[in-house]
């Protein structure tokens, strides 16, 4: 598309949002998730991640990366 090369390509939001003159369609919604070890020695930093990840001001943060939704951010998805 930079080039002129082609009338579509596959991008992110994030790269869409720094190109004049294209439009964006969103394809489908990706999760990430971040898994732990829970181990007395790792314990100390998982739950501070945890804190950090679940923050208001981490949440706050991360919003301001375009196409990122933070609505469930630091939530526990799954724990033995």
């Amino acid at each position: 598309m930079a080039r002129g090369a082609a009338d579509v390509c596959i991008g992110s939001e994030r790269v869409f949002h720094q190109v004049e003159g294209v439009d964006f369609l969103p394809l489908q919604t990706e999760w990430l998730d971040v898994a732990f070890t829970e181990e007395e020695r790792s314990k100390p930093f998982v739950d501070a991640a945890v804190r950090l990840i679940g923050s208001r001001a981490f949440k706050d943060e991360a919003a301001r990366i375009v196409g990122y939704a933070t609505e469930r951010m630091g939530e526990t998805v799954y724990k033995r």
